[in-house]
């Protein structure tokens, strides 16, 4: 079983290497930079491949799941707060 500190490691050099919508929304990160940080640590046993790979995704999938509770928070604030400052004038 692979060192999940490795995997958070290995995600963290990965994390800036992301594909973004057309409005800049993030979709994930880009699979082939998952590929070239493994060839370039030397993990090439597919099953450890497959297994650091499934980590740095879920990594990600948190990630992106925390930011888009964030721009949700955001989004209601801003509501609150626009239907406030409505109804003062």
């Amino acid at each position: 079983m692979i060192n999940n500190h490795l995997a958070w490691e290995l995600f963290q050099k990965v994390s800036g290497q992301m594909i973004v919508a057309g409005m800049g929304e993030p979709l994930g990160i880009n699979f082939l930079a998952i590929d070239f940080i493994l060839d370039i640590y030397g993990i090439l046993k597919r099953d450890k491949r497959r297994e650091m790979f499934d980590k740095i995704i879920l990594f990600d999938s948190i990630r992106l799941r925390k930011r888009s509770e964030q721009i949700s928070s955001q989004r209601e604030r801003d509501k609150i707060k626009n239907q406030t400052s409505s109804k003062r004038n």
